[in-house]
């Protein structure tokens, strides 16, 4: 049994922890938010003493958790993460988190030989995308034998029952939503990295006999570009939505409701990112019963392909939506890795070249989070 901190009561962090609770491990919980606390407290059975509310920008009061655990997640917004992996390595504690910003990840692993020398690890993007996708486009080159020249992923979260006019749902937080929409798209095309505006690179593609469109979106492939432009010519990563949702997004931000600065109207100002966030807030459904539908496909310069696909769906007995189950977990499982010595390199760490495809998909496996891999001769 070890003792784990999640950093983040919302979604995801409740996901985390109820993971880790099925190891045994003593799970504390920490947010800045009564309500989230209770609510996760309500849905986990936990005892009153393992929820802690903080405020995440006091350091010093975070300093004594970090150093009462063995290992953290954090799950809370992602601006968060770099001042929380300088307090794990100070304060000698594993960590793992959901990522999904190129900047902060780059910085992330500039700590590299502070967190060596504490002998600790840092997985940084350890969820859905980033996290297990990369993860199986790693696994898919080394069962290619390296000699694999393109690798493309096609992910989304997904209301089951999608409803005009966006056709979605919050499955994640808003604000990770814009940032995906508004970043750019990191690409590697002819062996060199380079990106491309969110929302274009429009295309159709067909899973279990369904249409959906796929798009660019920011923070998809993490630091795949940085293990693999020397070796792969291609590798985009793409979103996928139901027919018409990038379109509707282009739409609201040629409008101005990417603006981070304030404009006024009706006598006050607002941000009009802010208030765009806001009003999608409020107008789409929250955690809806939904679906994640994850293709990585990895093409060999000699004929070969290997694809993993994975569907999975709201789960109606816990209550856990497909998104908590496919993003919080591939990041509760790596930790555990961490914790039961299965990875035992120190430092901040690759992802895509620290956790092995094949043992993060069994273990998914045993939580009822499948992933299907097919190895064929490439189709002409």
């Amino acid at each position: 049994m070890a003792n784990v901190l999640v950093l983040g009561a919302g979604r995801q962090g409740t996901a985390a922890a109820h993971d880790l609770l099925r190891d045994g491990d003593r799970v504390t919980l920490a947010d800045g938010s009564d309500r989230a606390l209770a609510g996760a407290r309500e849905r986990l059975g936990v005892d009153a003493d393992r929820c802690r509310r903080v405020d995440f920008h006091d350091l010093d009061s975070l300093a004594p958790l970090f150093d009462a655990h063995d290992g953290a997640v954090f799950a809370a917004d992602y601006s968060l993460n770099l001042e929380l992996t300088r307090l794990a390595i100070t304060n000698r504690c594993h960590c793992v988190d959901y990522g999904g910003n190129h900047d902060v990840v780059n910085r992330q692993h500039e700590l590299d030989d502070q967190a060596k020398r504490a002998g600790v690890a840092i997985v940084p993007d350890c969820g859905l995308t980033p996290g297990l996708a990369g993860i199986l486009v790693a696994g898919g080159i080394a069962s290619l034998g390296g000699e694999a020249e393109r690798a493309a992923i096609r992910v989304g979260g997904l209301p089951l029952e999608p409803a005009p006019p966006l056709n979605y749902a919050l499955v994640f937080s808003v604000r990770g939503l814009t940032n995906e929409y508004l970043e750019e798209s990191v690409v590697i095309e002819d062996g060199a990295t380079a990106t491309r505006p969110s929302l274009t690179g429009l295309e159709t593609v067909t899973i279990g006999g369904r249409e959906f469109e796929a798009f660019y979106t920011s923070g998809g492939v993490s630091t795949l570009p940085r293990s693999f432009a020397g070796s792969l010519r291609n590798l985009d990563c793409k979103t996928l939505r139901y027919p018409g949702h990038a379109e509707r997004f282009r739409f609201l931000f040629e409008l101005g409701f990417r603006g981070e600065e304030p404009v006024e109207a009706c006598g006050g100002r607002f941000v009009p990112r802010e208030a765009l966030e806001a009003v999608l807030e409020r107008a789409l459904p929250h955690d809806p019963p939904d679906e994640v539908l994850l293709r990585v496909t990895v093409e060999s310069a000699n004929g070969h392909r290997i694809e993993y696909e994975m569907r999975d769906v709201y789960d109606t007995t816990t209550g856990f939506t497909a998104m908590q189950r496919t993003t919080a977990w591939p990041g509760s499982r790596i930790m555990r890795m961490l914790l039961d010595g299965t990875i035992a390199e120190r430092g901040v760490l690759y992802q895509e070249r620290a956790v092995d495809a094949g043992e993060l998909v069994r273990k998914l496996a045993e939580r009822g989070v499948r992933v299907e891999e097919t190895k064929e001769p490439k189709s002409s």
